[in-house]
């Protein structure tokens, strides 16, 4: 979901008018909707590209899984992610770039690993899903310690546009 300070052109309806300013509405969160969910060591409640590392029967097995797994699932996927936010104008050198990918690729080796030892109770439905996320989260800590000055003009736009009942943030629906 994205934040944007700009009206967009999009024909939406008017929101509720309170003086001569406009308040969005307010979505809330109410917690899950299904009760009826799996429990969170169900063999199917893992993606079945790591049933054969977490199958492993000896440690030399599980290592080569792991090996495999992220030499054909996760380092492509994480360098097409940081590839394309860092664009083909890039602020990033070249040796950043590869220093984001490896932290990205290390902090999804720590999971996975973790997962296999029963430190985290937490299955991954989708390492796709995952590592992307893991990808993303690392680009935007790279800018947050490369720029922190804009990453602190952010936060505070973003707050007083969430605590001034005049001001407010959009999101843009097509973004998600």
């Amino acid at each position: 979901m994205t934040s944007s300070l700009a009206v967009s052109m999009v024909a939406r309806p008017a929101p509720p008018v309170i003086g001569r300013f406009a308040r969005p509405t307010v979505r809330r969160y109410s917690g899950p909707t299904s009760v009826t969910e799996p429990p969170p060591h169900a063999p199917s409640a893992n993606d079945p590209v790591l049933i054969p590392y977490l199958a492993a029967s000896d440690r030399v097995d599980a290592d080569q899984s792991l090996c495999a797994l992220i030499e054909r699932e996760v380092r492509p996927l994480v360098a097409r992610i940081v590839g394309q936010k860092a664009g083909p104008t890039s602020i990033a050198a070249p040796t950043d770039l590869e220093d984001i990918c490896a932290d990205c690729t290390a902090s999804v080796l720590e999971r996975l690993t973790n997962l296999r030892a029963g430190r985290d109770a937490e299955p991954i439905g989708s390492l796709s899903s995952y590592v992307a996320v893991a990808a993303y989260n690392g680009w935007h800590r790279y800018l947050r310690e490369r720029f922190p000055v804009r990453s602190r003009l952010k936060n505070r736009l973003r707050y007083l546009c969430g605590h001034q009942p005049a001001l407010a943030v959009w999101t843009d629906a097509s973004a998600a």
